[in-house]
């Protein structure tokens, strides 16, 4: 098995009074926090985050970004990071070793 670490940056910007979580992938992902189409982003992340862990050990490490000011969602999007690491290393261990790319 590949035991090659990826970590990919994660961070909050605000574009035209919108917030995005970014996801530093080779191909730059985001979601806009604040419009209907986040859920249907979100999964997007997460088939690539899946493509990823089949890969490498993958870390998502959150990013302070100081032009970013909204409390709320810093909070939040740290905490959801640090789940979703928790996430990614419990599927990374339950994937059967001969489907892990070498």
């Amino acid at each position: 098995m590949n035991q090659e670490n990826k970590v990919i940056n994660v961070h909050l910007e605000k574009r035209e009074k919108k917030d995005y979580l970014v996801f530093e992938f080779e191909e730059v992902s985001e979601v806009c926090l604040n419009d209907d189409e986040s859920q249907n982003n979100l999964k997007s992340i997460f088939v690539k985050l899946l493509a990823e862990i089949t890969k490498y050990s993958v870390e998502l490490r959150f990013i302070d970004n100081s032009e970013y000011k909204t409390g709320l969602y810093i909070d939040v999007c740290k905490e959801y990071i640090k789940d979703l690491n928790k996430e990614i290393t419990n599927v990374r261990k339950s994937i059967p070793e001969k489907l892990k790319l070498k």
